[in-house]
């Protein structure tokens, strides 16, 4: 027998709020037969876990398809663990497809990320704005960088958060210049003087936060990372093209770089192999993508994987790879351990938290 359970999150009324099925189950059960579970019940979403070790794998699957992520029947499934399966901690973590997920039974605000703009999820009936009424949350507006831009975007998305009647009570800012700033946020305050929400600060341009990560190139060129795997959260802050003589090449080097050294290039594949090992050079390479249709040689080979140097290696072209990188748009994830590290620094500095908690509480 599997049980089921119907949990409405974002509401505390019946027959309100987001439904999504739950499944706990001691083991995995065929693909199949979750699909038909999920397509019997007819919700967007059906969320199945299963225990492992210390926390709990979870799949999500809609009536006709497998999907990687959905945050309330992740919510939903939480609610489950805590209040009928005698969970006894104060968060659960669960592993899924899109990374590490946590959920904490108590804490002093609800986040409900808004993926952009306000109307996100109205194609379904559920905007942001929408969501925000349904669970009754006081509305942080996050909006881009200038002045006219963000005065632009509050008044358009306050259009639809009216609407629903949410209630909106701050804006943060982001992207901010930073020699700007204090004259930014002066401007906004002046525009938004009449409206009930207050500008809260926000966190200054940060191009280090839009470069990749090791593990994100390895994921959009769809080749594994091979060599330090405790590197793959490093951020490449350049991505350079090895064209150049052996020499000129570590001489442009900056600060993690990620180099781009076609299969063929022996002594400088080894050379950066081998400064990858020196203290005083470490800091300026992330890592390799060696393109190429051409086979290493065993040697340099070798020497690669002794050395311990992140790399990836690829047939396609050194254009084609670099283009790949640099149109790509990184998005944050769980495991962005050195960028979260950061935002959390930033934050420190820059968020007015005491100005929040009065704001929201």
């Amino acid at each position: 027998m599997i049980l089921y359970f119907e949990v409405h999150s974002f509401t505390q009324k019946i027959f309100h709020g987001n439904p999504a099925g739950v499944c706990p189950l001691d083991h995995w059960i065929d693909e199949k037969s979750m699909q038909r579970i999920a397509a019997e019940n007819n919700l967007s979403e059906t969320a199945f876990f299963v225990p492992k070790e210390n926390h709990y794998e979870i799949r999500w699957f809609t009536p006709t398809v497998e999907v990687d992520l959905c945050g309330h029947a992740t919510l939903a499934t939480a609610f489950v663990l805590f209040d009928h399966l005698g969970y006894e901690g104060d968060a659960i973590v669960f592993e899924s497809k899109s990374g590490e997920l946590t959920v904490w039974k108590e804490n002093d605000f609800l986040i409900i990320e808004g993926a952009g703009h306000t109307g996100v999820g109205s194609v379904l009936g559920f905007s942001n704005a929408r969501v925000a009424k349904i669970a009754d949350a006081p509305v942080v507006m996050v909006t881009g960088g200038g002045v006219g831009n963000v005065v632009d975007s509050a008044y358009m998305n306050l259009a639809l958060f009216e609407k629903e009647q949410a209630d909106v009570r701050a804006v943060l800012v982001n992207k901010i210049i930073p020699e700007k700033r204090e004259k930014t946020l002066r401007y906004l305050e002046l525009a938004f003087a009449k409206e009930t929400f207050k500008v809260v600060g926000g966190f200054n341009y940060q191009p280090i936060l839009a470069n990749p990560t090791l593990r994100r190139i390895s994921q959009v060129l769809d080749v594994p990372l091979h060599g330090n795997q405790e590197a793959a959260g490093q951020i490449a802050h350049h991505v350079q093209i090895g064209s150049a003589a052996t020499q000129r090449v570590t001489e442009l080097l900056k600060e993690s770089s990620l180099v781009t050294v076609t299969s063929s290039r022996d002594e400088l594949l080894v050379t950066l192999a081998n400064m990858y090992n020196l203290p005083e050079y470490r800091y300026l390479l992330a890592g390799l993508v060696i393109p190429g249709v051409a086979k290493i040689s065993a040697i340099t080979q070798k020497i690669l994987d002794n050395s311990g140097i992140p790399y990836m290696r690829t047939t396609r072209t050194t254009a084609d790879v670099f283009n790949t990188i640099t149109d790509d748009v990184s998005k944050l994830n769980a495991m962005d351990t050195q960028k979260i590290n950061l935002i959390m620094e930033l934050a420190d500095k820059r968020f007015e938290f005491d100005a929040l908690d009065s704001l929201l509480g």
